[in-house]
This record gives structure tokens, sequence and C-alpha cells, in this order.
């Protein structure tokens, strides 16, 4: 995994299980398996990203929600 791959002032976030950690770069999301170290999806997060954004998971770990210029919510291979 990158050392230097979220986009400034973008705060990596786990899991509820912490299995996995997303991080956020320009226009998408990569979800990452920690255990492995290895990019498990690419999530495109907005068309145009200008300005600092945010990506998380659910309470529950079902869905990962990306926010920036627009809002969009993905389901998780578990949810």
């Amino acid at each position: 995994m990158p050392q230097r791959h979220w986009q400034s002032g973008a705060s990596p976030s786990f899991s509820p299980d912490g299995r996995e950690l997303l991080t956020l770069d320009g226009d998408h999301v990569d979800v990452w398996d920690v255990p492995s170290g290895h990019r498990v999806a690419t999530l495109q997060s907005a068309a145009d990203q200008q300005s600092d954004g945010v990506a998380t998971f659910s309470d529950d770990g079902r869905f990962v929600i990306a926010a920036s210029s627009d809002v969009r919510v993905f389901a998780t291979a578990g949810g």
C-alpha cells in the first residue's frame, strides 16, 4: 500500500472490523485490504473534485459514503 496515496486534507478511514481501509485520491476512493495491503476496489467519488472530500464506511460496514461536491453511496461486498 503506498504511504502517500490519499488526497491532502483527507484522512484514511478504516472499516468497522478494521480489515479494509479507504483512501481518497482526487476523483476516486480506493478500498484496500489491510492484511494483504492490496487494493481491492476503486470507486468513482465525483466527476470533478476540486475541494477536499471525505470517504467513510457506514457504522455497520455495509456502505461506503464519499462526499465532496456531491455525495455518493456504494454498497460493499458484504452489503
